[in-house]
């Protein structure tokens, strides 16, 4: 089991089990996805932007009143 959730969550053994198994299982697929993207290499462009919006605030961000 990842290291985190055994400290956010309180698993008994069943869901300890199904936790551990949804990760390897995420990890095989992972792999397998990046494996066909290697496999199938093309040509692309990337692009990058910068903005700010004053409406929305992350709640854990350190704040004067915080």
């Amino acid at each position: 089991m990842r290291k985190n959730l055994a400290v956010l969550y309180d698993f008994d053994e069943e869901d300890r089990g199904r936790v551990d198994a949804y990760g390897a299982d995420l990890v095989d697929r992972l792999v397998g996805v990046v494996g066909k993207a290697l496999d199938d290499l093309a040509p692309a462009q990337l692009s990058v932007g910068h903005g700010a919006v004053g409406f929305a605030v992350n709640r854990r961000e350190p704040t004067p009143r915080a």
